[in-house]
């Protein structure tokens, strides 16, 4: 693989690793809110737990695209992180996780002569 494919695809799971952090944030604390603070304040302010999973929608998607075209995966791995995407929703992001390392890794074995692709 060519530096800049390399560099590429570190860019694309860097943005996607911060957009999954920022989503977790904000799904944590409007759950919390949702959940035990609503009373304790007192307002009127309704914003449904559903209304931040379709925000989540969009990071999914990316997520989806990043795991099929961008991931040095098998294809095996790469049927299981997006079926993780689809139905576990929040904690499916944090299954397909994008550790730098290990994409170092896997790129590296994938420019060696020796590697194993499927």
């Amino acid at each position: 693989m060519e530096k800049e494919n390399i560099n590429k695809v570190l860019k694309h799971a860097r943005n996607l690793r911060i957009l999954i952090i920022l989503y977790s944030l904000v799904y944590l604390v409007f759950a919390v809110w949702d959940i035990y603070l609503k009373d304790f304040f007192s307002t009127n302010f309704e914003l449904k737990i559903y209304h931040i999973l379709v925000l989540g929608l969009p990071i999914k998607a990316y997520a989806i695209w990043f795991v099929l075209n961008m991931a040095p995966n098998r294809e095996q791995n790469k049927t299981n992180n997006v079926l993780g995407l689809l139905f576990f929703g929040v904690i499916g992001m944090w299954m397909t996780y994008p550790r730098e390392r290990r994409l170092i890794n896997r790129l590296k074995a994938n420019n060696s002569r020796f590697s194993l692709k499927s």
